[in-house]
């Protein structure tokens, strides 16, 4: 019998040091930190979605604009005139008809 209620106390006293149960305060601390912790990484989430929208938005616009740059007739035949001085004409006139040799 002896044995047993030994056995019993051993027991008790080994469960009370494993068996910790925290208290009310302890509890609302912990899941406060979650809580916020959940708040702060849906945050960084959200953040670097719409910084990669606003990357991809800014790239599309900018590859849309390259393509109506290239779309567009950049000399016109009266804007080269334009610009090429007369003395230069011949110049050009040849690099017109020059067939690459």
């Amino acid at each position: 019998m002896k044995d047993e209620e030994l056995y019993f106390k051993v027991l008790k006293a080994i469960n009370s040091r494993t068996c910790y149960k925290p208290g009310t305060l302890l509890e609302d601390k912990i899941i406060k930190e979650i809580s916020r912790k959940r708040k702060n990484n849906f945050f960084k989430t959200f953040v670097i979605a719409l910084l990669v929208t606003t990357a991809a938005t800014f790239m599309l616009v900018d590859l849309i604009s390259l393509k109506n740059k290239n779309s567009e007739v950049l000399y016109s035949s009266s804007n080269i005139e334009q610009q090429i001085p007369k003395k230069f004409e011949p110049i050009y006139n040849i690099s017109l008809v020059s067939d690459g040799f």
